[in-house]
């Protein structure tokens, strides 16, 4: 009785938390609230559906067990979908080898005063940050479908309240994630546009440094 109470006011609270930055998301970022929403339907469609033909076809038997080579090549691909830790680490990597060799690339061409600046930085981390959201959100519509099914008694899943509030806070941190990185995103705009005025005292010598790295690259484009 007291797990069910537990239960019922988080999920209250994080159907509150949801309404919420939906909200707020709603105001400043319609489209990323719609993407966001898209990805979760078509996970949760497309579980149910492979959930529903599984179990007709005994791929899936009453404990919710993989049986067969069918269960067998679902029981990975559930894994590969679900696999937050390897998406994270990817997506990672992915955006450190596109930014570090072009800092790198930086200093190294700034000793002889040929230096350009980073190319593609910002549409790499808007990528790698709308990754991370799909990654989140596919997984949210998956184990909130499974604990639907579950709940229905389709097969039994042990703990499905739990996989349901899971569910609903990766869900909740997709949303999050796209409202932090937004405003995050706005206000580092408005940090580096009023810098000058703010902090010229260390906005000078960067400005300084970025034109010593960058001189030689000045004198061929006047040439």
């Amino acid at each position: 009785m007291s797990s069910f109470i537990v239960v019922t006011l988080t999920s209250i609270l994080e159907v509150g938390s949801l309404a919420l930055i939906n909200w707020l998301l709603a105001r400043t970022q319609p489209s990323g609230l719609r993407i966001i929403w898209y990805f979760f339907s078509l996970s949760v469609i497309v579980t149910a559906e492979i959930g529903l033909h599984a179990r007709y076809t005994s791929a899936i038997n009453e404990h919710g067990q993989f049986v067969g080579d069918y269960g067998h090549i679902l029981e990975l691909g559930l894994h590969f979908m679900s696999d937050l830790n390897t998406d994270l680490l990817v997506f990672l990597g992915l955006l450190v080898a596109i930014i570090l060799p072009q800092l790198l690339s930086y200093v190294i061409s700034g000793l002889f005063g040929v230096a350009s600046m980073p190319l593609f930085a910002g549409r790499s981390t808007t990528i790698f940050v709308w990754a991370v959201i799909k990654s989140f959100t596919v997984c949210s519509g998956i184990w909130f479908t499974i604990s639907i099914m579950g709940a229905l008694g389709v097969f039994s899943i042990p703990n499905y309240p739990g996989m349901w509030l899971l569910s609903m806070l990766l869900l909740q941190l997709a949303f999050a994630m796209l409202w932090g990185y937004e405003q995050g995103k706005e206000s580092l705009n408005v940090l580096i546009n009023g810098a000058n005025k703010r902090w010229p005292q260390l906005v000078r010598p960067l400005l300084i440094a970025h034109g010593w790295c960058t001189r030689r690259s000045k004198l061929h484009e006047s040439a």
